[in-house]
C-alpha cells in the first residue's frame, strides 16, 4: 500500500493479495502484522478501541469471537 501525492492532494493505492469478488467487502489492518499474528482477538479489539476509537468488526475478529462464545 502506498500514498502518492498529485496536484496537492493525496491518493491511496491499495494492491490486493488475492482476487476480490464483485460486492465483496475489503479491509486493511491498522496494526503491525507481526503483532497481529500473536495477539488474541480481545487484545486486538481493545487496542484499536483505545488507540483509534473503534471496535473492529472484520471477518477475522467476528469469527474468533464467535468461537469464544462471545
Amino acid at each position: 500500500m502506498g500514498v502518492r501525492r498529485a496536484g496537492g492532494g493525496a491518493a491511496l493505492e491499495v494492491v490486493a493479495r488475492r482476487p476480490i469478488e464483485a460486492g465483496e467487502a475489503i479491509s486493511f489492518s491498522y496494526l503491525d502484522e507481526a503483532w497481529l499474528a500473536a495477539a488474541a482477538v480481545r487484545q486486538r479489539r481493545e487496542r484499536l478501541e483505545r488507540e483509534l476509537g473503534f471496535w473492529c468488526l472484520c471477518t477475522r475478529c467476528e469469527r474468533e469471537m464467535a468461537a469464544l462464545g462471545g
